[in-house]
């Protein structure tokens, strides 16, 4: 028997709803197994929703941040191949030094990628990895370019879609 659950609850449901499968593993479920079982009750987890431009049957954007490992696991569900995602990330970027040689550096910035795959779901991280070319004009990386975006817990992300269903 599946059961259907709105993805961001407590308002209006951003794209779709997807399957809520209850604690179908423990390896994923370690963090709150505790209060869990004080409690003895189903519990789901509501993504911390800081924005949302929403438009009935036209585009929309949320601004979102998971807290919990469920959370990512709605994310997953949610984003799709064509969507865009925007976030902080780290990126390797080559530098020409003084002397003449190349210098690699890691540099903090912020980028949006159109997404063309969900490259993984990692669950005992507790990280999305999404995979696309990057849409938004940057210094250090050329529009165009493949990305891929690591979502965590506690870290916000803007998911655009261009239809709400």
């Amino acid at each position: 028997m599946s059961m259907s659950h709105p993805v961001v609850r407590g308002g209006s449901v951003f794209a779709s709803k997807v399957p809520y499968v209850p604690y179908c593993s423990s390896e994923n479920r370690e963090v709150n197994s505790e209060s869990r079982k004080k409690e003895n009750t189903r519990f789901l987890t509501t993504m911390k929703i800081v924005r949302k431009d929403l438009v009935p049957d036209g585009p929309g954007s949320v601004k979102m941040v998971p807290v919990d490992s469920d959370d990512l696991w709605y994310a997953y569900n949610l984003i799709a191949p064509g969507d865009s995602v925007m976030a902080v990330t780290v990126r390797k970027v080559l530098r020409e030094v003084a002397s003449g040689g190349r210098d690699a550096e890691r540099v903090k910035l912020k980028l949006e990628i159109k997404v063309e795959e969900i490259a993984d779901y990692d669950t005992l991280g507790s990280v999305l990895r999404i995979r696309g070319k990057n849409i938004l004009e940057n210094e250090y990386v050329k529009i165009g370019a493949f990305h891929t975006l690591e979502l965590e817990l506690h870290r916000p992300f803007v998911l655009r879609k261009a239809v709400l269903a």
